[in-house]
């Protein structure tokens, strides 16, 4: 089952996490296909991957000819996967998480072919530094209510509300939504949804997944017994200028999933939530001292 799986990686100005994770994949030695695909990086990240891994006959590396965010790069890679390769299965790997074993990646491809009713499934996250949330692996669809209120920038939780989640099969674990640092879906289902919807760039793609996969009577599931790294670092300097571009991008992803997958009419509270957001961030700012 494991040679039928291909493990996308998207690469934007992180060769040196997309190196770790690919080398980390390839000790495993099992027979899966590896496609980095790099996301128009303004660095030069695609030099480094060329020269660490263009010999390499089991993995393909593709650069993407504009950035048009995590969805639309992500299908790149997949479309190329079932094209080459005809892939049963389809892995979607951040560059920053490391995968702990090949255990968890034959676990999670056997819970796909012994669960028609599965679509993606998951493992257990670790998030750095070494902290495990159960939140952060699954969790269930944000009602029309939530997409507002957990929006707020004090709100830490998002809407991922974990204390949902099912258990379903022997240390599995049902989810509206499985965390988009690392999963592995079914190409039928894929297809099926017409792949990630390219209408968010960055942002709210589990929850589309999830709306996706639940309108068409499938579930998604969690191995609550394997593991994988994400070591997502988050810097102490901040800048003001980069954290208001990220709340415009996290705003125009929610306002989208809301009109498109929910109500309008959700759209005036999402706006005033995110202008609160802003002032709130310009404020926080300047009163700590922190001027970069």
């Amino acid at each position: 089952m494991i040679s039928e799986l291909s493990l996308i990686i998207l690469n934007y100005n992180s060769a040196d996490d997309t190196i770790s994770c690919v080398n980390n994949l390839l000790s495993f030695k099992k027979d899966f296909n590896i496609i980095i695909v790099d996301n128009y990086s303004t660095d030069n990240s695609y030099s480094l991957l060329s020269v660490e891994f263009s010999k390499m006959d089991n993995i393909d590396l593709i650069k993407s000819s504009l950035n048009k965010g995590y969805s639309a790069g992500n299908n790149v890679g997949i479309k190329f996967a079932l094209q080459k390769y005809g892939s049963k299965y389809i892995g979607i790997l951040n560059p920053d998480v490391i995968v702990t074993n090949p255990d968890v990646l034959i676990k999670i491809v056997n819970t796909l072919e012994n669960n028609d009713n599965i679509s993606i499934c998951g493992a257990s996250i670790i998030n750095y530094p070494d902290r495990y949330s159960s939140r952060n692996s699954g969790w269930m669809l944000p009602t029309s209510k939530s997409l507002v209120i957990d929006f707020f920038i004090k709100n830490k939780i998002n809407g991922k509300n974990a204390d949902q989640q099912k258990i379903i099969g022997d240390k599995l674990a049902g989810v509206d939504c499985v965390g988009g640092c690392f999963f592995i879906a079914k190409s039928s289902f894929m297809k099926k949804i017409n792949f990630f919807d390219e209408g968010v760039f960055l942002f709210e793609e589990e929850n589309i997944l999830g709306i996706k996969s639940k309108r068409l009577g499938f579930t998604e599931a969690i191995c609550l017994d394997q593991f994988c790294y994400h070591n997502h670092k988050h810097s102490n300097k901040v800048v003001l200028k980069k954290q208001l571009s990220t709340f415009k991008i996290a705003y125009e992803s929610r306002k989208y999933l809301a009109k498109k997958y929910y109500s309008k009419k959700i759209v005036p509270s999402l706006y005033l939530v995110y202008k609160i957001n802003v002032f709130y961030s310009i404020v926080s700012y300047y009163v700590k001292g922190k001027f970069i």
